[in-house]
């Protein structure tokens, strides 16, 4: 293993302040439709476009093939250009364009910065360092949603934009100064390449059940995950301060996931992981229609709490499952093939969340039982270059 202990810690600080101005709109839809005048169908226009972005990850990625530093930086530099947009427009186009650069920055760093993990660590310990990058998903829950709910509330939606874009530029000065400069060779693709090498995986039947897989497990989430603060607000009258709090406990139960993932996924088998996480999160997803039934807040919480939980044990263990695809020299156009997939999940599942919701809480589970069972079913049929016997 040659990523040292204050890398990591670089590395899940950058990532911490990136995914919380990527998830801030969930816990806080109430507060964002009421300061900008948007409605809930015009928020779910705007979050399908960012997934959707999705489908550009090798132009981003891109950045990462020969520098995986300079991919990392680049998406530093778009977040907090997205932040000041926010800031400097406090209006829905304002909102829109940071949202989107949001998706835009993290499209950018994400796959730069597995490929720059998968360079360093072996493939039976991938698992372990993974899951301890992804501690910054749930940490920006934790941490950052209490933090934002706070910020809001005293100073307002353009104050926090300004925040996010300033720390933003620290991050991208930490990452220059903290991370050494990396070249990893004149050989790598460009986006051309890699867009042709998605069309090759797309011939391959192990590579369709891979973006299956992650595509419908991650819209069975959104489903949920668009709608829950809404949720909480209009059954249980929970207020803004109220919805931080309930966010720092998602964060929890993701951080319990990515710890899970740290300690079992390599042990149990990465493939295997993805399965018994996808069975879980759907037991889960009963519990949250049993809360919806019963009306009790703190059932309807801890059913949360074991949703959050599975899905990112899920998802983690799925990041290290889908880096063995292809062979060394193919993994960050892999990376952005599945990082797509998950993105288009994403898009799926906020298309869907509103009608769903419209009709009734009991069809937004529904719906999610539903794509769990298909990413089920093809998580079964991947087949691995790395570990082609594990299951």
């Amino acid at each position: 293993m040659v990523v040292t202990a204050s890398t990591l810690a670089l590395i899940v600080a950058l990532r911490v302040l990136l995914n919380a101005g990527f998830r801030m709109v969930y816990p806080f839809l109430p507060s964002l439709q009421a300061a900008f005048g948007l409605s809930t169908a015009t928020l779910s226009l705007i979050l399908s476009l960012r997934s959707l972005l999705g489908v550009t990850t090798p132009v981003w990625a891109a950045a990462a093939q020969r520098s995986r530093r300079r991919g990392m930086a680049l998406g530093l530099v778009l977040f907090s250009l997205g932040m000041a947009a926010g800031y400097m427009r406090p209006d829905a186009w304002g909102v829109a364009v940071a949202l989107l650069l949001s998706a835009v920055a993290k499209l950018t760093f994400d796959p730069a910065l597995h490929a720059y993990l998968g360079d360093r660590v072996p493939f039976r310990q991938r698992g372990t360092v993974v899951a301890i990058a992804e501690m910054a998903w749930s940490l920006s829950f934790f941490l950052g949603m209490p933090v934002l709910g706070w910020a809001l509330g005293r100073w307002g939606w353009p104050s926090v934009f300004a925040g996010l874009a300033v720390l933003g530029l620290a991050g991208w000065l930490g990452l220059l100064r903290g991370l050494p400069a990396d070249q990893v060779g004149s050989s790598a693709a460009g986006p051309s390449e890699i867009y042709r090498l998605w069309g090759h995986l797309l011939r391959l039947p192990t590579a369709w059940a891979l973006l299956i897989t992650g595509l419908a497990a991650t819209a069975a989430n959104e489903v949920v995950v668009l709608i829950f603060g809404l949720w909480l607000e209009a059954q249980y009258h929970v207020t803004l301060v109220g919805l931080g709090s309930a966010a720092a406990l998602v964060g929890v139960a993701e951080l319990l996931g990515e710890v899970l993932t740290a300690t079992v996924t390599d042990r149990l088998g990465k493939g295997r992981s993805v399965q018994w996480g996808l069975l879980a999160n759907s037991a889960a997803m009963v519990g949250l229609l049993a809360a919806h039934r019963f009306g009790q807040l703190a059932f309807a919480l801890a059913a949360l709490f074991a949703f959050f939980l599975t899905f990112e044990f899920t998802l983690v263990s799925g990041i290290p499952w889908a880096s063995g695809l292809l062979p060394a020299r193919y993994r960050a156009a892999v990376m952005g093939f599945f990082v797509a997939a998950v993105s288009l999940g994403r898009a799926l599942g906020d298309a869907l969340a509103p009608n769903l919701y419209a009709r009734g809480f009991g069809w937004v589970v529904l719906a999610g039982l539903a794509l769990n069972g298909l990413a089920l079913f093809m998580r079964a049929r991947v087949v691995l270059a790395e570990a082609p016997d594990e299951p």
